[in-house]
């Protein structure tokens, strides 16, 4: 994923909202790929919410990003991700 620098100024913050089956393997995962990456995040700022039907849980996390390669590399890695379905 290649970010438009024009609507992004670093450092930056943001709310990084996920999709995913199964809540404790989403949070897992997530925070696994973040801390891999060495991505400032907030812990106290994951919040998860089911879908209407419960079958999908999204995650959301405030992430601090100082450079453009971190957005990208970190977007890069929850598309590879098995249990992401989505993330923006």
């Amino acid at each position: 994923m290649q970010i438009d620098e024009r609507i992004w100024t670093f450092p930056s913050s943001h709310t990084l909202k996920i999709v995913g089956s199964n809540p404790d393997v989403l949070r897992e995962q997530v925070i696994s790929i973040l801390n891999n990456l060495h991505v400032s995040f907030d812990h106290s700022s994951i919040f998860f919410k089911p879908s209407k039907a419960g079958k999908y849980h999204s995650m959301s996390v405030l992430v601090n990003f100082n450079e453009k390669y971190e957005v990208e590399n970190l977007f890069a890695a929850l598309a590879s991700c098995e249990h992401v379905i989505w993330a923006a």
